[in-house]
């Protein structure tokens, strides 16, 4: 039985992929400082891994979970890195080098790729925490939550100090992408928005003291030559800062009923949106003489249009093909 679309998590998914393509068509555009400023505090993919946390626990029987998951975008996903390899081997591209197609096993054949496989990395993790996220009560989650937050500034302490803090901090096995899976399991399971008001007061607080930490920091930063580090999702400000905006959209709980539709439908479309977007980012519109607005909202309506018409060519004549070819099983 399909579950029940949550407005507020194709909210946040539309918003978030709408971010990412605007900001990846800002790149060559805007001054590198201002790059690294609008990365800092827009949408980022992580919130994709806070949503999938929200959605998918508890994940019940291991096989039929990771089918379900893994099938819904591994076909799309293996089809668009074979065509970007192609396209880097035999047409060169801009901004990257041809990457081997032989390792696309572990390694993407193209540079937004890394999402994808973190993605299937968290997913196969997931029946593993799944009965410890079942049992585990408020407290015992908010305890990971902190270790997860500490060991966020580990990426500064060591681009700071020089020290190998990944390898040597009893913080790093709370290190990674699984903290944004858990997290947005929890803030689901207890939102925001039903707590006390000096419970909410609190968790603002802390987030505009994470971003403005991060313009301080981020000044001095950009002087000693690691900006990098502090834009990166799993640094801890970049951290609150996407839970933030994952909180900020469980407020959105209702839209007119043709705003919900364009979200929805956005929401559907958000991971075909992230595949498709390089191709005419890179090999279309950063070949054209364009200025920064024309090349965001070009590659919004490209990214977007094709998208929708993946969508329609999945529902319409893959999906009943491959019910023939392979029929559901019969149930006693």
């Amino acid at each position: 039985m399909p579950r029940q679309r949550i407005f507020y998590i194709d909210f946040i998914r539309a918003v978030a992929i709408l971010a990412i393509v605007a900001t990846h068509a800002l790149v060559l555009n805007i001054p590198g400082k201002a790059y690294y400023y609008t990365s800092m505090f827009v949408g980022s993919a992580s919130l994709f891994f806070m949503t999938s946390g929200a959605l998918i626990f508890p994940v019940g029987k291991t096989g039929p979970f990771l089918r379900r998951r893994l099938l819904s975008f591994m076909p799309a996903f293996l089809i668009w890195s074979v065509a970007y390899w192609a396209l880097l081997t035999f047409a060169g591209g801009p901004t990257d080098g041809p990457r081997p197609l032989q390792w696309i096993i572990i390694t993407p054949t193209f540079k937004v790729g890394w999402f994808v496989y973190a993605l299937i990395g968290l997913y196969l993790f997931a029946p593993i925490i799944s009965p410890w996220i079942e049992r585990a009560n408020k407290r015992q989650h908010e305890y990971f939550l902190f270790f997860w937050l500490m060991a966020g500034f580990l990426p500064i302490v060591e681009k700071f100090t020089f020290v190998r803090t990944f390898n040597d901090s009893f913080l790093a096995p709370f290190y990674g992408y699984l903290g944004f899976m858990v997290a947005g399991h929890y803030f689901n399971r207890w939102p925001m928005r039903s707590r006390g008001r000096w419970e909410q007061y609190a968790f603002f607080t802390l987030c505009a003291l994470s971003m403005a930490c991060s313009l301080l920091f981020f000044q001095k930063a950009w002087k000693w030559n690691y900006p990098q580090v502090l834009v990166d999702d799993l640094t801890a400000n970049s951290m609150v800062v996407i839970c933030m905006w994952f909180v900020l959209g469980q407020y959105v709980r209702h839209a007119p009923r043709a705003v919900a539709r364009v979200v929805t439908l956005i929401s559907e479309c958000s991971l075909d949106i992230y595949l498709c977007h390089i191709f005419y980012l890179d090999w279309v519109l950063n070949r054209m003489p364009l200025t920064a607005g024309q090349k965001v909202v070009y590659l919004l309506v490209l990214s977007v249009g094709t998208a929708f018409i993946f969508r329609l060519m999945r529902r319409h004549v893959t999906r009943p093909i491959a019910r023939r070819i392979f029929p559901p099983r019969k149930t006693a």
